[in-house]
């Protein structure tokens, strides 16, 4: 028999926003996904569909 894998869901609105503002920064400034989802214990998918989608920060900053 393989192993089985145990997902453990992380508190729900435990700072999201300011987390993904920080990712998209730090994407913005250079940042590899893999180093990007590894400091934020994310799956590079994770931070993917992070950086990918349009927010008010993008915004913010192309103005």
């Amino acid at each position: 028999m393989g192993a089985v894998r145990v997902f453990i869901a992380k508190h729900r609105g435990e700072g999201h926003s300011n987390r993904n503002s920080r990712i998209m920064r730090d994407y913005l400034g250079g940042e590899r996904l893999k180093l990007l989802a590894r400091r934020y214990e994310l799956s590079e998918r994770q931070v993917l569909r992070i950086v990918k989608r349009p927010s008010a920060f993008v915004s913010k900053w192309l103005r």
